[in-house]
């Protein structure tokens, strides 16, 4: 056992070694060569040999690909980097990982990246959200850094790069929360109206009676109205990434669902299909085919800045104060609140991922300010 000892320490840069301890385990040793004049080992336990095996081969791919090196030396702006390339990029919607990106690049790594990840805190880490709130971000926002260290710190910790995850107990400040403002009944009524024969009538309509997203409706293409069965299928989305314009998956299997269509919502796509009937025509060689039901005048997908100004324009133009799109979202789950539609079958309406989601909204409906509804079925 002594000898397997002295095997592994003196083992060179890159390469490694696995023996028995005295308590049973097996240890895998990799040689990581100097770091800051000082010789650095890493060790892993196994309560097998073969685990143990597969570990130190795992580790010394990493090594030799230029892949991070499972020790807590790096620093932390050196490992979030490596974290959002290896575990987000490719998993998660490529509108999270963008997000997460600007939220590390901006906030996180300036004023902490040069931190030694082994040697982070959690007065570090506290201390970073307090001068977020101080500097006048948000609540939500300084919730979210704080969400994004814990997921990254949370995966360190699985990877035995580091011992604790120091931001698990820190306190993210706490702020108001903005209460969502639906339409009442007769504003929707009025901007219904309004919208009437507009080019994008059909996704007003469409959000507000099924609480459909902004990029959902922009997603929406002929080949998912199905008017022989009654339905429409809720499949894709487009969003701006990397400014850019992107027709994308929707994120989660509950956010992809058939829906029943109503006569009002018939009506408003065969106004849209006229409107870009005649479009086509206009635009000429120009045009261009995508087969998306809300677009631009020649074609394209339609950019989500442009649609929402749109959007505030007609609320101008309707008399009514200013809401968000997502606004509209909130309307129709009020609506079904106020027609007795069961959480559950609202939360497939509304593509919720948790029914929490869903009960968290229905919690907020109160007062008389929208009865009556629109019928779904």
């Amino acid at each position: 056992m002594s000898s397997d000892r002295s095997k592994a320490k003196r083992r060179g840069h890159g390469e490694g070694s696995i023996y028995q301890r005295a308590d049973g385990r097996w240890a895998a040793v990799i040689d990581l060569g100097y770091i800051g004049g000082k010789r650095k080992r890493r060790t892993f336990y196994r309560k097998t040999r073969k685990e143990a095996a597969a570990k130190l081969n795992e580790e010394l791919v990493n090594l030799r690909r230029g892949g991070l090196v499972a020790t807590s030396d790096v620093l932390l702006e050196t490992y979030l980097r490596t974290w959002l390339k290896d575990s987000l990029e490719g998993h998660r919607a490529p509108r999270t990982v963008e997000s997460y990106t600007l939220m590390i690049e901006n906030h996180i790594i300036p004023d902490i990246g040069r931190i030694r990840l082994g040697k982070l805190t959690q007065s570090d880490v506290q201390g970073l959200l307090n001068r977020k709130k101080a500097s006048g971000l948000s609540s939500r926002t300084v919730g979210y850094i704080r969400a994004i260290l814990r997921s990254a710190l949370t995966d360190a910790a699985k990877q035995e790069i580091i011992v604790r995850n120091v931001a698990a107990n820190t306190q993210a400040p706490r702020g108001e929360r903005k209460e969502p403002k639906p339409f009442t009944l007769e504003e929707i009524k009025t901007f219904f109206t309004v919208v009437e024969n507009d080019r994008h009538e059909a996704a007003y309509v469409l959000a507000g009676t099924y609480g459909l997203r902004r990029g959902e409706v922009l997603g929406l293409r002929w080949s998912d109205i199905d008017e022989e069965d009654g339905v429409f299928h809720v499949r894709q989305q487009v969003q701006r990434v990397d400014g850019k314009i992107q027709i994308l998956p929707l994120k989660t299997k509950s956010s992809r669902r058939t829906l029943p269509l109503t006569n009002a919502v018939i009506d408003a796509l065969k106004r849209r299909r006229a409107h870009q009937d005649e479009e086509r025509l206009i635009a000429g060689s120009r045009g261009t085919e995508t087969g998306l039901m809300i677009t631009s005048s020649i074609g394209t997908p339609l950019s989500p800045g442009n649609f929402y100004e749109r959007y505030q324009d007609l609320l101008e133009k309707s008399g009514l104060e200013r809401h968000t799109f997502h606004d509209l979202r909130h309307t129709a789950t009020t609506l079904l609140v106020r027609q007795g539609v069961h959480p559950r079958v609202a939360m497939e309406i509304l593509g919720h991922s948790q029914i929490s989601v869903t009960m968290d909204v229905y919690a907020h409906v109160v007062g008389d300010s929208v009865k009556g509804c629109i019928s779904f079925y």
